[in-house]
């Protein structure tokens, strides 16, 4: 399977400037707060259910060059992509990296992916396990046809059938209404720096 035109629509992207850290704290199956977040999932799961030309199914080590692809989607990126791949393919294979291709046709029409991360408990998700959503990308062929929508869904509906019940993302402006209608609000609560380091 050939990877997709680079040319295509990244809907998160939190290592790039002009982004906004969202997140949900509404998959918990008991929680009581935050319902109206569980009924937006729920409403957005039956809408992901209706009839599409496409099927979506789980990413597997073998598609690490794939997910580099939609990971480094722009051409001033391409040199990252053999990295990323490198890096992408033992997280895949050891389930620390969930992630989704909706496929039309034998083509991939788009992605998502999940990180793992074993953050700790909090005062909030006492259960210390957090994602990060990324790499959700969709082909220009397949752009405004609710691809990436149907993708992120899945990947909700799989955490919270792990039990993650805390969600975080970086968002660009064009994809907030979606991250919203999902349940998603802005979470501006955190800083960040680069430190120098050797090399760099």
């Amino acid at each position: 399977m050939g990877l997709p035109s680079v040319a295509g629509e990244r809907d998160v992207a939190p290592d790039e400037t002009g982004t906004t850290s969202l997140r949900l704290e509404t998959l918990s199956p008991t929680s009581t707060t935050n319902a109206s977040g569980r009924e937006r999932i729920s409403a957005a799961r039956q809408n992901a259910r209706m009839e599409t030309p496409w099927i979506i199914r789980r990413v597997a080590p073998s598609d690490a060059d794939q997910v580099a692809a939609h990971g480094c989607f722009r051409e001033d990126d391409a040199e990252r992509r053999p990295a990323y791949s490198a890096w992408v393919k033992p997280h895949i294979g050891s389930g620390s990296y969930l992630g989704w291709f909706a496929v039309d046709d034998g083509v991939v029409a788009g992605g998502a992916g999940v990180i793992l991360l074993d953050w700790g408990p909090t005062r909030g998700n006492p259960g210390g396990q957090m994602a990060r959503v990324t790499n959700v990308f969709t082909a220009d062929t397949h752009r405004r046809r609710g691809v990436a929508k149907a993708l992120v869904v899945a990947a909700l509906e799989h955490l919270r059938g792990l039990g993650i019940n805390e969600v975080r993302l970086g968002a660009t402006e064009d994809a907030r209404e979606l991250y919203r209608s999902l349940g998603f609000t802005e979470y501006a609560a955190e800083m960040r720096t680069r430190l120098q380091t050797p090399g760099t």
